[in-house]
C-alpha cells in the first residue's frame, strides 16, 4: 500500500506478501487468503465436496481495481461476478 503511495511500482513478481491466512475446519472445509503490497488480494474457501468459490482483486494498469467472484467445481469455473482489465495495445 505504501508503493501507491509513494508513487513507486512494484512488478507483480516482486510484491511482498503483507497478510497470509490459511484454514483447515477439520472436515473437508479448508481455504486461505493473501493481500499484497500491489494491490493484489486473493480468498478462496473449499467446502466439504471439493467445491471452491473465491475472489481476486488487482489494480490495473489505468489505476482500477479490478474484482472477480468465481466458483469451481464439478460444472467447472465460472465467473459468478466481476470485471477484467484488458490492456489497450
Amino acid at each position: 500500500m505504501a508503493s501507491a503511495c509513494l508513487g513507486q511500482t512494484v512488478q507483480d513478481k516482486d510484491a511482498k506478501i503483507l497478510k497470509e491466512q490459511r484454514f483447515n475446519a477439520g472436515d473437508g472445509r479448508s481455504g486461505a487468503a493473501f493481500a499484497t503490497e500491489n494491490g493484489q488480494i486473493f480468498r478462496e474457501e473449499t467446502d466439504i465436496n471439493g467445491n471452491r468459490i473465491g475472489q481476486y482483486s488487482y489494480i490495473g494498469d489505468d489505476g482500477q481495481t479490478y474484482t472477480v467472484k468465481y466458483s469451481a467445481g464439478i460444472d467447472g469455473f465460472k465467473i459468478l461476478e466481476g470485471n477484467i482489465y484488458l490492456k489497450q495495445d
